[in-house]
C-alpha cells in the first residue's frame, strides 16, 4: 500500500517498540500475550478490538518481508470513517507513517492498513509489543448524541410548577443585586440547616491581583483540626455567568466539601476565590485574577495551613471555564509562570462552559446530527436558556477565536490534553452546555487522562440552587468526592462511561 496523503489530524496512532523489552509510554497501555507460533497482541477499547498481524516464529524470509509491508489492525464498531487518512509512529527510530482506513467484510466492519516502508527496523526478534491506536478527535467523538438525557425528570416538572417567575424589569445592576443577594440568602441558611458552622473555621484575606485590585479570598478548613495542620488545598471558582457570585454566596458549598472529607479521614482546606465579574470588568479579568490568587495560595502556604504539592482546583459554570483554561495554561506551559508552580493534581468541572461566543462550529461536527445539539435540545432549558447564555457572554466582550485556549479549553486537541491531571465532570443533562461538558470529558478520556463522569438526567443547569430536589445530595457527593479522587492519584482506565445514577 502507498503512502497517504490528506491526513486528518497530527497525532500519533500506532507505535510499535521493535527492540527487545522496549518499554514505551504511551496514551493507553496495551497486554502483550505470547502465543508458540508467535506474537499476538489483542488490545481491548470501548466499541473496538485491535489484532494485529505479526510475524511468527519460524517464518520465512520471504513471508515476513510480505508482511513487513503490511499489517491490519480489525475494528469493530462505525466509530470511523472508511478512507480517513490515520498517522503512526513506527520502528526504533520512531518514523512517521500513514494508513488508511479500509472496508472489511463488506463494510461492516473496518480495518487500518499501514505501511511498513524497507527503512523501517524490522521486527525479527520481537518478544513483546505495545499499541497505542487512537483516530484524530474528529473522529472519536463523531456520532455523538446526548439528547437522551434532557427530557425532565417527573420531580423536576412537578417542581417546575411551584417556582415563581424570574424577575425581567430589572437593569444589570439590580439583577446582580437581587440574585446575588438570593444566593447569600440560601448559603446562609444552609449554613444553619446542615450544621456546617460548628464543622468550619473560615478565615478572609485581601489578595492583590496584578493590576493591585484586593480581591477577597476566604479559606475554610476543619475546625476539629489546628490551623498549622498542612492540608491539601482545592481551590474553588464559583458560577454566575462571569456576572453573580460573592464569597458568602459560597459558604455552603466550600464547607459541605471540609465537612463531607473531614468525616471521612481524608481531610482538605478550600480556598474560594472572588474573582471580578461583568460588567464593570471584562473578558481577561476573570481568568487573570484566577491565576493571581492561584499564586498567592503557594505563596502563602504556611500561612494558610496548606500543601502546595497537592492543590486540586475547580468550580461551577463559569467557574470550571476558568478552571479548565488555568490548567491548560499550565499543562501547556502558554503561561510561564504558571509551568513553574507544582503541577495540579486535579480538576473539578462542575456544570461547565468551555467554549467561548462564536466558537462553537468545531463542536458541531462531532454530533450525529447537528440538530441533537444541545443548544438546540435544551434551547428553551429553565434557569439556563441559549438566549441567557448569549446575554452573559456578550457581557465579556470576547473576540471569537477558535483557538483562543484561554478562551476555548474545550476545543483543545488530543495532543494538548496528554497528560492532563484527574477531571471529575459534573454535566446537567437539560442544559445547553452539556455536549461540550461530555465531548470534552470524552476527549480526555480517550487520550489517557483519568476521568470520572457524571450526568444529572433531566435537570437544568444550575439546579443545585434548588435543595429539596433528591439529586442535590450525588451533586454534593460529587464535588466532594471528585477533590478527594484527584488526591488518590487515580490511574486513567480509557473506558469513557457516564454515571447517571
Amino acid at each position: 500500500m502507498g503512502s497517504v496523503a490528506g491526513l486528518k489530524g497530527g497525532t500519533p496512532h500506532l507505535l510499535y517498540p521493535t527492540t527487545k523489552g522496549a518499554i514505551v509510554n504511551m496514551t493507553r497501555a496495551m497486554a502483550a500475550h505470547h502465543a508458540k507460533d508467535g506474537i499476538r497482541v489483542n488490545c481491548v477499547c470501548p466499541g473496538m478490538v485491535y489484532t494485529p498481524m505479526m510475524y511468527a516464529k519460524g517464518m520465512s524470509a520471504e513471508t515476513r518481508e510480505a508482511r513487513r509491508n503490511r499489517s491490519l489492525l480489525k475494528t469493530e464498531g462505525n466509530g470511523w470513517d472508511v478512507g480517513a487518512a490515520v498517522r503512526f509512529l513506527a520502528g526504533d527510530e520512531a518514523r512517521w507513517m500513514t494508513g488508511v482506513i479500509l472496508p472489511v467484510d463488506g463494510g461492516a466492519t473496518a480495518a487500518v492498513g499501514i505501511e511498513l516502508p524497507a527503512s523501517a527496523s524490522p521486527l525479527n526478534g520481537v518478544d513483546s509489543l505495545t499499541v497505542s491506536l487512537t483516530t484524530d478527535i474528529n473522529d472519536r467523538r463523531k456520532m455523538a448524541d446526548y439528547s437522551e438525557y434532557s427530557t425532565p425528570t417527573e420531580e423536576w416538572i412537578a417542581y417546575e410548577k411551584t417556582l415563581p417567575p424570574p424577575p425581567t424589569d430589572l437593569d444589570v445592576q439590580a439583577m446582580k443585586d437581587f440574585f446575588n443577594r438570593a444566593r447569600e440568602e440560601r448559603a446562609a441558611n444552609a449554613m444553619v440547616n446542615e450544621g456546617l458552622q460548628s464543622q468550619v473555621s473560615m478565615q478572609d484575606y485581601s489578595v492583590p491581583a496584578r493590576d493591585g485590585f484586593p480581591l477577597e479570598v476566604r479559606s475554610y478548613r476543619p475546625a476539629s483540626l489546628p490551623p498549622s495542620q498542612r492540608l491539601p488545598v482545592y481551590i474553588h471558582l464559583h458560577g454566575g455567568g462571569f456576572l453573580f457570585g460573592t464569597l458568602a454566596s459560597e459558604d455552603a458549598i466550600c464547607s459541605r466539601i471540609v465537612a463531607t472529607l473531614a468525616k471521612e479521614n481524608t481531610p482538605v482546606m478550600v480556598v474560594n476565590v472572588n474573582y471580578r465579574h461583568t460588567p464593570e470588568y471584562k473578558y481577561p479579568t476573570a481568568w487573570h485574577d484566577a491565576a493571581d490568587a492561584f499564586h498567592w495560595v503557594h505563596d502563602h502556604l504556611t500561612e494558610l495551613g496548606a500543601d502546595g504539592d497537592n492543590v486540586v482546583i475547580g468550580g461551577i459554570s463559569a467557574g470550571a471555564w476558568l478552571t479548565a483554561s488555568l490548567m491548560l495554561a499550565q499543562h501547556l506551559g502558554t503561561d510561564e509562570q504558571l509551568a513553574k508552580r507544582p503541577k495540579i493534581k486535579g480538576q473539578v468541572l462542575m456544570i461547565p462552559a468551555l467554549v467561548g461566543p462564536g466558537c462553537y462550529a468545531p463542536q458541531l461536527k462531532y454530533l450525529k446530527d447537528p440538530k441533537l445539539s444541545s443548544y438546540v435540545d435544551c434551547e428553551l432549558a429553565p434557569i439556563l436558556p441559549v438566549k441567557r447564555i448569549n446575554f452573559f457572554v456578550g457581557l465579556l466582550e470576547t473576540k471569537g477565536d477558535e483557538t483562543d485556549l484561554v478562551l476555548n479549553p474545550g476545543n483543545a486537541s488530543a495532543e494538548q490534553v496528554r497528560g492532563l491531571p484527574s477531571t471529575t465532570f459534573g454535566i446537567a443533562g437539560r442544559d445547553p452546555l452539556r455536549d461540550e461538558g461530555l465531548f470534552f470529558a470524552k476527549l480526555l478520556t480517550d487520550n489517557g487522562v483519568p476521568t470520572d463522569v457524571h450526568v444529572f438526567p433531566g435537570l437544568p443547569h444550575g439546579f443545585r440552587s434548588h435543595a429539596t430536589l433528591s439529586e442535590c445530595k450525588r451533586w454534593d457527593s460529587v464535588m466532594a468526592h471528585g477533590v478527594q479522587w484527584a488526591l488518590s492519584n487515580p490511574a486513567a482506565t480509557g473506558v469513557f462511561e457516564i454515571n447517571s445514577k
